[in-house]
Parts: structure tokens; C-alpha cells; sequence
């Protein structure tokens, strides 16, 4: 089974949705493929993450957990799916403390020589969990385990003969704390998909105008002009979806100007048409790399849409599908493998990240070079320098210059760290 194949069922295969051959192919081909192995436990790690949400114990909820031992639910003997839901509230318990424990890392951006020291330090504080919500939430797992525990350990005895409404109380006390556990749950899942959705470096300048309010100027023009519309008796025009399509796809839009105009299909609630448009697009040309990588851009930007939660990773995902297929069509893309190594990186899977930039700079003594493969040096000298390897970031840099003279982020870079 190739990797590609492997990668696309990966998800199936964690929540073993798979047929038993498939699933013993894909478990063969994991012993024997480091970077699928490492690309299983990378997706893994997410599974857990979306799922480990908690919810808190307040004074009620205590009380309705003393009147359910003092005699409210019938006692019984240990069963053995009990002691196996202890095992595994303990389990959840150290697996949180792990993942959530450990050290993140920093940024690729560098800033200065003097900041060198401070950059392994540096954290992305508005995508990660403070360590006193890591041990909160581990402690908040103990208990429940303790809690379990002291029910199910209770000896048998008879029934109480009016459990009709404390049971009926324990039970909206539990729909409480499993509403909150998933409120969690998807705070969660929010921060990784931010963390994931961010696909470029910080910029060298502060944009003219914010994101919040260019939306807001659009959506304040499409209202003003249909207000203009009803007064008037003029029907709205049909949303051309043709001609989006076409500017789009320019070569000779600027990037700044195509963000823009997705940021406006976002704000005007048409970005479902255009994504459903490149579908189209890449179904009639299945042998179009190009046409899947755009495909791939697309999707990215509905994630970048929705927010975050289970429904951004959902489309995260499918971006990475699409660029992994315009790579088995054309292995020498620049844009897709630019793209990819971008999603792997904030996807936390740094190593697969590395190696798809190694190979842009290896397939760079075989191709014209243009002003925007720089950008492969820049990143890639960024991840070494994460990484502790500033000698190599050094010597990417310098290749880099040689290609590329007049390219400012290289120069900054070797400025800073070449001084």
C-alpha cells in the first residue's frame, strides 16, 4: 500500500472504521514507514486532544453525588466494567497531563540575535494551555475517578424505596456536566484549529486596514446596495460565480488583492459557491495538479471561515488531501509542497514539515527561480533556528541570497543572526 493511499485513511483507521484487511495493511505498512508512523501519531495526538474536554464539580453537584451514596441508588458490587472505568479515568488523567504539559514550540520567526536566547521560550500564547489549566484539569479528572470509585465500591444492600427524585435530580446534575464537558470539548478544538489555520509568518508591516474592518466595509456596501435595490424596484443581480472564478485565478493578482477577495466572499456569505466551483473544477481535470492545489487553497480558506472546532479540522483536512494529489500528479509542484509543508507545521508535525521544504530547496537547482520560492529558504531557515541548528539556518540563508539578492526577509535573517 502506497503512503498516499495510507495517509487518506489514517483518520478511518484511528476510529477503526476500516475493513480487517485494510486495517492489517495499513498496521503492516505503519511497521515498516517511519513518516506515516510519525504522521499516525501526529493525527492521533488531534483525535485525543478534540475529545479530552472536562467539566467541573460545583457545591450542587457534590451534594447530589452524597445523596446517591447515602442510599438514593441501589448499592451493588463492583462490577468489572467499573474498575475498567476507573482505569481509564486514570488513564485520561495522565494522558491530558502529557500532551498538554509539554513544552510547545516556538514560532519560526525569528527577531534578533539578542532575542536568540528567548525564542526557545517563546510560546504561542493565545493557542495554548496554561499549566495551571493543565493541572486543574488533571485534578479535575482525579476526582472524578475518585468519585466513581467511592460509588461503585459501595456493598450491596437494598434499594432505596424513594429514589424517584433524587435520581431525578443526579440526572439533570450529570446532563449538567456532560453539556459542560463538550462546551470544553470544542473550546478545545477551537484552539488547535486556530493554531493550524495560521498559514504564513508574521508580516513585515501592519496592513493598511484590519481584517474585522475590511468585513465590516464590505458587509456595510452590500447592505447600502440593497437598500439602494428595494427603494429603487431593482432586482439583485445574479452572484457571478464565472467571473470570482476568473480573478481568482489571475496570475497576475497580487497576493495581498486574492486575500482580500476571499476575505470578501467570507464576509458576503459566498464562499460555499466558489469552494463548490473549484469541486467542479478539479472534477473535470483529474489529471490537473494545478487544479488541485487551487482546490486545496480553497478549502483552506472555508476552514479559515468556520471558525474553528471539529468543522475546521474537518476542511484542514481536506486542503492537505488535495495538495497530496496534485504532488502524486506533479511531484515537482512548488505550490503545493510549499502549502503542505505549511499545514504540517501547524499541524504540529514539524518533521514532515522539514523534510517537504528540504525537498523545494533540492528541486530548486532544477527549476527557474522567481521571486516567491524565496519564501521555501525563509521558512525553512526558521525551523532550523527553532530547532537549535542556527549553523544550518545560517547556511539555508546563504543559499538563499545567492539565488535571490534582493529579497528583504533573507537579507533581515542574515543581518541578524550573520552579524
Amino acid at each position: 500500500m502506497k503512503c498516499t493511499s495510507v495517509r487518506r485513511r489514517l483518520s478511518l483507521y484511528l476510529d477503526s472504521e476500516l475493513g480487517p484487511d485494510t486495517s492489517f495493511a495499513i498496521a503492516r505498512h505503519l511497521e515498516g514507514c517511519a513518516p506515516c508512523a510519525r504522521r499516525g501519531e501526529g493525527e492521533g495526538k488531534l483525535e485525543t486532544l478534540f475529545h479530552a474536554g472536562l467539566g467541573r464539580v460545583d457545591t450542587g453537584e457534590r451534594a447530589a453525588w452524597d445523596r446517591a451514596l447515602a442510599g438514593a441508588l441501589p448499592r451493588r458490587r463492583v462490577p468489572v466494567g467499573g474498575l475498567a472505568l476507573v482505569a481509564g479515568a486514570a488513564a485520561l488523567s495522565a494522558t491530558i497531563t502529557f500532551l498538554f504539559a509539554r513544552p510547545p514550540r516556538p514560532e519560526p520567526e525569528p527577531v534578533s540575535r539578542s532575542a536568540h536566547a528567548e525564542l526557545r521560550d517563546y510560546r504561542l500564547e493565545d493557542f495554548q494551555m496554561k499549566p495551571t489549566s493543565i493541572l486543574g484539569a488533571a485534578a479535575l479528572v482525579s476526582v472524578a475517578s475518585a468519585t466513581t470509585t467511592a460509588l461503585l465500591m459501595q456493598p450491596e444492600a437494598e434499594p432505596a424505596r424513594s429514589a424517584a427524585a433524587p435520581n431525578a435530580d443526579l440526572e439533570a446534575r450529570i446532563e449538567a456536566l456532560l453539556a459542560r464537558q463538550k462546551e470544553l470539548e470544542d473550546t478545545v478544538a477551537g484552539l488547535r484549529a486556530k493554531a493550524r489555520a495560521r498559514t504564513e509568518p508574521a508580516p513585515q508591516r501592519a496592513p493598511v486596514i484590519s481584517r474585522e474592518e475590511l468585513e465590516r466595509m464590505v458587509a456595510a456596501e452590500i447592505a447600502r446596495r440593497e437598500e439602494a435595490r428595494a427603494g429603487a424596484g431593482v432586482p439583485e443581480p445574479a452572484f457571478d460565480v464565472a467571473a470570482v472564478m476568473r480573478d481568482l485565478l489571475d496570475p497576475n493578482l497580487d497576493e495581498q488583492a486574492r486575500r482580500e477577495l476571499w476575505e470578501s466572499l467570507r464576509a458576503s456569505g459566498r464562499i460555499d459557491e466558489v469552494v463548490a466551483a473549484f469541486e467542479r473544477r478539479a472534477d473535470a481535470a483529474p489529471f490537473d495538479a494545478q487544479a488541485r492545489a487551487e482546490l486545496g487553497t480553497a478549502y483552506h480558506h472555508k476552514m479559515a471561515s468556520v471558525g474553528g472546532g471539529p468543522e475546521a479540522g474537518k476542511w484542514g483536512a481536506k486542503g492537505a488531501a488535495a495538495y497530496e494529489e496534485a504532488l502524486e500528479l506533479d511531484e515537482t509542484h512548488w505550490e503545493a509542497r510549499f502549502k503542505l509543508a505549511q499545514h504540517l507545521y501547524y499541524a504540529d508535525l514539524p518533521g514532515d514539515s522539514v523534510r517537504h521544504f528540504e525537498t523545494l530547496l533540492e528541486q530548486q537547482k532544477d527549476r527557474v527561480s522567481e521571486p516567491h520560492h524565496a519564501r521555501a529558504y525563509v521558512w525553512l531557515g526558521n525551523l532550523y533556528v527553532s530547532g537549535g541548528d542556527e549553523e544550518a539556518a545560517l547556511e539555508v540563508w546563504r543559499k538563499g541570497a545567492a539565488l535571490f539578492p534582493d529579497d528583504a526577509a533573507i537579507a533581515d535573517r542574515l543581518n541578524t543572526f550573520d552579524g
